[in-house]
């Protein structure tokens, strides 16, 4: 299966590392790295996260970081809609 990155989640990859980079730089390689691996695992496990109540819409816990990744399926793609730190307040693009 595709995996398509929208425009925002590239950005929400984006600036996590600007801020990790900014301000904990030791850290900051291997938490993207991680984030880019789970979320790379989609391709072959697409239902792997849990069910969100839109539907379609799925929320991935990154394992060890404190990340979500919020995506949608679609017949031939995982579509990546945000990822974003587990502490924002982000129920508006979870509803």
């Amino acid at each position: 299966m595709r995996l398509r990155w929208t425009l925002e989640a590239a950005d929400d990859l984006e600036d996590i590392s600007d801020y990790l980079i900014a301000n904990w730089p030791s850290r900051a390689q291997s938490t993207i790295k991680r984030i880019y691996n789970e979320v790379s695992t989609l391709r072959r496990f697409p239902r792997m996260g849990r069910e969100l109540n839109r539907s379609g819409v799925r929320a991935l816990v990154i394992s060890m970081v404190p990340y979500l990744c919020v995506y949608r399926l679609e017949p031939d793609a995982v579509v990546l809609l945000h990822i974003f730190h587990t502490s924002q307040d982000r129920k508006d693009e979870l509803a």
